[in-house]
């Protein structure tokens, strides 16, 4: 797994709001599968196709960050890994848990494919 490009944030400038609905509404239509792998087309800077097969997991990751980005929110990649539970942060900070809940700096609810947690 190549990990020196993560954790990447994606702002979602007009353009891209602009390019992320329509990727995201024919990427989701042809997504209806039972494939494990999908390959796609990625096309270099002479225009010349070359095919990629990709996890059709990491294609609905796709749709989830265009969904993100369609409406202008600004995307970052985070590896599970790197994510702390709200008991985990707790333990880390030395406080309580549900102290933890009454914390004066914001949380950030993060939620992913049958993974759920809080980042500071």
């Amino acid at each position: 797994m190549i990990t020196h490009h993560l954790p990447h944030t994606i702002i979602s400038l007009e353009k891209e709001v602009e390019t992320s609905v329509q990727g995201l509404r024919e990427l989701a239509s042809l997504l209806s599968t039972e494939f494990q792998t999908q390959r796609i087309d990625i096309f270099d800077k002479e225009d010349t196709p070359h095919t990629v097969v990709v996890p059709t997991s990491a294609l609905y990751l796709l749709v989830d960050i265009l969904g993100e980005l369609a409406i202008g929110n600004t995307v970052k990649i985070v590896p599970v890994h790197a994510e702390l539970t709200s008991q985990e942060a707790a333990d880390l900070l030395n406080v309580w848990s549900r102290c933890w809940r009454k914390a004066p700096f914001p949380l950030q609810k993060t939620v992913g494919i049958g993974v759920s947690g809080f980042r500071i």
